[in-house]
């Protein structure tokens, strides 16, 4: 159900979990009250108008802290997607700096491993699947690997453009864990509990009221409120699902550069 969610526009989401919740609460009181046999009772009316005030507030706090740990999370990634196009670019200007044309050409090596992570990788990313991303792109890196740990270098200048070249693609090699680590980033299951239990508590609290016309509204109103909110906490959630998602634009934009460049 998530994942059809996150194939829909922002908007769409945001309608969807106000118009749910809208109704939950005006609608659901009209329909279980006559079930239940719920009578009218002017204190219980009075307590369950407080608590819903509370659990609102409640509810607030939490979204608004979810919010901020969602947004944390999707902006780390994106640094950390950033590094790594930085990493690429870096290695193969060193590469080429080497001054070999054996090591030169392990540039196409290079780029076609940049290559598969925007065509192969990225779009595996939003299924979350670690194995199938290790499996999907892992012999297109090791050849790079392979590559890189058997150049020779003669001491001096090419010892030390070696020891760059061999610092990047440890870098490389390490940011890509991490990148496919991030593929199940999102926020802990104990938050979505909490957050569906007090929406749960808050239409409980709503069938304890006598709906009227003026007071379905005015809860509605509120609910729709807190829906939206929790609609941005799930939009921002997983980092490479989405509208508001991670991209390989800055591995593409370095893939161009390396066309570019010449000796």
């Amino acid at each position: 159900m998530s994942d059809f969610l996150y194939t829909l526009p922002d908007l769409a989401i945001a309608a969807i979990f106000g118009t749910v919740m809208f109704m939950a609460v005006t609608l659901l009181p009209y329909l279980l009250r006559p079930l239940l046999r719920i009578t009218s009772d002017k204190d219980a009316a009075n307590f369950a108008t407080h608590g819903q005030t509370t659990v609102i507030g409640f509810l607030g706090i939490v979204l608004s802290f979810s919010l901020v740990n969602a947004q944390s999370n999707l902006r780390n990634v994106d640094a950390l997607v950033s590094r790594e196009a930085a990493a690429i670019n870096q290695m193969d200007r060193m590469l080429l700096r080497y001054g070999e044309p054996k090591v030169t050409e392990m540039r196409s090596l290079l780029a076609a491993y940049a290559q598969s992570v925007v065509n192969a990788e990225w779009p595996l990313l939003t299924r979350g699947n670690q194995n199938e991303l290790r499996s999907k792109n892992s012999h297109t890196f090791a050849s790079l690997s392979r590559a890189v740990y058997s150049i020779t270098p003669t001491a001096g200048r090419q010892t030390e453009v070696y020891n760059q070249i061999l610092k990047q693609s440890d870098d490389l090699s390490e940011m890509r864990s991490l990148r496919l680590e991030a593929a199940n980033t999102r926020l802990p299951d104990i938050f979505w509990s909490v957050i569906f239990a007090l929406f749960a508590l808050l239409v409980v609290l709503a069938v304890l009221i006598e709906p009227t016309r003026g007071r379905s509204i005015a809860i509605g109103g509120q609910a729709m409120a807190v829906a939206l909110l929790l609609s941005l906490v799930f939009i921002y959630d997983q980092p490479f699902k989405g509208q508001i998602s991670v991209g390989p634009d800055a591995i593409a934009k370095v893939i161009g550069i390396m066309k570019d460049r010449i000796l």
